[in-house]
């Protein structure tokens, strides 16, 4: 598990752990990624989605190339992500979002004609260069009580994709 060990309550990453070999992602309200679990790295890690520091999954989806071909529908995980972001209330927000703006003209576009409210839950198609196209059911648990964060489990949405995990997580490939 990587993780930044001031930003994580110990319990939340003993849950990362107890989650094995379920991916899990802990995110903050502006979308960095704090940690993530062994399942997190083997599922996301081959797409670029945990380069970066810290890695972001806002800037992946809108100003990284790569996250077209590993969101097949890449519309649909824009959206997603554009209603994971409009929750944030903290005061980085608006910063960030100055910022991902001037990197990515599509990003201020999208965000300024966005309005809809939406679950923190759903399914979206994941691209991974070993086990091919996946359905990934995501649900984004509010851990805010005390920090402004987010753990993101995902699991597989159809009988292909937990196979796809079983062999991803005995290290077998695909």
């Amino acid at each position: 598990m990587a993780d930044n060990r001031d930003a994580l309550r110990p319990t939340i990453r003993a849950v990362l752990t107890r989650l094995e070999p379920t991916p899990a992602l802990v995110i903050n309200q502006i979308g960095d990624v704090i940690a993530w679990n062994n399942g997190g790295r083997l599922l996301f890690g081959p797409s670029g989605l945990l380069d970066g520091s810290p890695p972001n999954t806002n800037r992946y989806v809108f100003a990284d190339p790569r996250a077209h071909e590993a969101f097949p529908d890449w519309e649909l995980t824009a959206e997603v992500t554009l209603r994971q972001l409009r929750r944030s209330t903290c005061p980085q927000t608006q910063e960030f979002i100055d910022s991902l703006s001037a990197e990515s003209p599509e990003f201020a576009k999208r965000l300024a004609a966005f309005d809809a409210d939406g679950q923190p839950f759903g399914e979206v198609p994941f691209w991974h260069p070993v086990a091919g196209t996946l359905r990934l059911a995501y649900e984004l648990l509010d851990l805010s009580i005390v920090e402004q964060q987010y753990l993101v489990v995902c699991l597989p949405a159809d009988d292909h994709t937990r196979r796809a995990f079983d062999r991803l997580s005995d290290g077998a490939g695909c």
